[in-house]
């Protein structure tokens, strides 16, 4: 997992600079929700709701994790909390669905990484996560997932 200020992307790598400039040729601040194609096989979801769900109890956690596509994720409006973890010593929740490139795994680590406006996160594939969490108050968010194929 990668987090860090928008100001940085590039030292991650021209793919990363390359993807979030083509992201940001469209007007972010109105488009729908749902998923746009980009070059090579990535595409991007905008993605808009409401942070609700409490901290998770000991053994109520979920996360997802994928394997054809790494989570580059930027808010747009708002923050979140995102509960993540490395992929190991985990229960499966669910099967891995190749539609939706999810498998779901119990978790009962607490860490979470809170993602602010002009930040961004990286998900790889042996790294579990879920978002949506309360940052204090629940609040809209408006957020960018650019979906990179491994």
């Amino acid at each position: 997992m990668i987090k860090d200020k928008i100001g940085n992307i590039a030292l991650y790598g021209k793919r990363y600079v390359q993807l979030f400039n083509e992201v940001n040729k469209f007007d972010l601040s109105e488009l729908d929700q749902g998923r746009y194609d980009l070059d090579g096989g990535a595409f991007f979801l905008v993605q808009s709701y409401k942070t609700g769900k409490c901290l998770p109890d000991e053994f109520n956690s979920v996360l997802e994790t994928h394997r054809k596509y790494i989570d580059f994720q930027f808010i747009l409006t708002g923050s979140e909390k995102i509960q993540y973890e490395l992929l190991y010593n985990h229960g499966e929740f669910a099967s891995y669905d190749p539609i939706t490139d999810c498998k779901l795994y119990y978790s009962k680590t607490k860490s979470f990484v809170t993602l602010h406006e002009n930040e961004f996160v990286v998900f790889f594939s042996d790294d579990l996560h879920m978002p949506t969490y309360v940052n204090g108050t629940s609040i809209d968010v408006k957020k960018v997932v650019i979906k990179i194929p491994v």
